[in-house]
This record gives structure tokens, sequence and C-alpha cells, in this order.
């Protein structure tokens, strides 16, 4: 076999696989109970740097060794939650830092590397966490790291600079 069509069959293999997840086409759909009916909560998990194949080989893990599923694969069957897949490029970059990346996904708008959900042209953009907030809901942040660090601010607050943690 030649090497270019090695790689051709594997990346397609590859691709293949990943369309196949366990809880793919399931997930896409909403019960009919839910439909129409807006949310009392929301309940926004951010796994910074896991991807849909730890989720998977987590599911697969304790199927071989409970025999069930996770609760995360369990709510995705049972269509209780949905997930999405989002671009988060900087705005000014090809390498897009975490303040950037978060701010795309926790404020909605592209922002330039270094940046917590201030545009390029300098406007402050509210956050997912403040716009929860001004809707009547209460809202947190639970981290795993200092609630300054660029993940985790990007869905609460603005700033000009990433390392500006004393204000």
């Amino acid at each position: 076999m030649k090497r270019r069509d090695f790689l051709k069959t594997g990346s397609l293999a590859a691709l293949g696989g990943m369309l196949l997840t366990p809880f793919g086409a399931k997930a896409n759909t909403i019960k009919e109970e839910f439909r129409g009916r807006k949310a009392k909560n929301i309940i926004f998990m951010v796994s910074d740097g896991m991807s849909v194949g730890t989720m998977i080989m987590a599911d697969i893990y304790l199927k071989r060794k409970n025999g069930q599923s996770s609760n995360w694969v369990g709510l995705y069957e049972d269509n209780l939650v949905q997930r999405a897949l989002m671009d988060m490029a900087s705005a000014n970059a090809i390498v897009t830092d975490s303040a950037a990346a978060s701010s795309s996904w926790g404020g909605g708008v592209r922002v330039n590397n270094g940046s917590l959900n201030v545009s390029p042209n300098g406007k402050e953009n509210m956050p997912i966490l403040q716009k929860f907030k001004q809707a009547g809901k209460k809202v947190g942040c639970v981290t795993t790291v200092p609630i300054t660090h660029a993940t985790p601010a990007g869905f609460c607050v603005t700033s000009k600079r990433r390392n500006a943690m004393d204000h």
C-alpha cells in the first residue's frame, strides 16, 4: 500500500470513528415534552482541555467495570442535555490563548489574545454569567484553578489584560 493511500484511509477511518460516538445521533433531538419550554436553570460545564474522546473513554471504562454508562453519557442518551461544538479562534493570532478562547465561548465574540471579553475595537462584551445574573438567575463559577485564571474569567468578567488579576 502506498503511503498516501495509507494516510488517506487512516484519516477517513479516524473521521468516521469521531462521527460515530456512542451518543452522537440521540443527543441532537430534544424530547417532545421539553420542546418550547424555557430552561429553569442552566449548568454550563467547561472541561478545559478535555475532548469528547475523553468522555467516551471514561464511558467505555465504566461500562466494562460497572456495567453502566457514565452519568454524563446517560444524560445525552436520555436527551436531557445538549452539546455543541464551537470554533474559539482568536481575533488576532493563529494560536489562540486561554483568554481569547474562553472569551469567545463565554462572551460570544472573538477577542485578541491576552484580553477577556474586550473586542479588538475596545468594546466590552458581557460574558454569559453576567447575562444570566442580569436575567435574574443565580450564578456561580466552580473552578479547580483561581477564578482569576483566564478560562474561568472569560465566563465572568471583562478586562483588557488577562493578567490584571488585582482588579
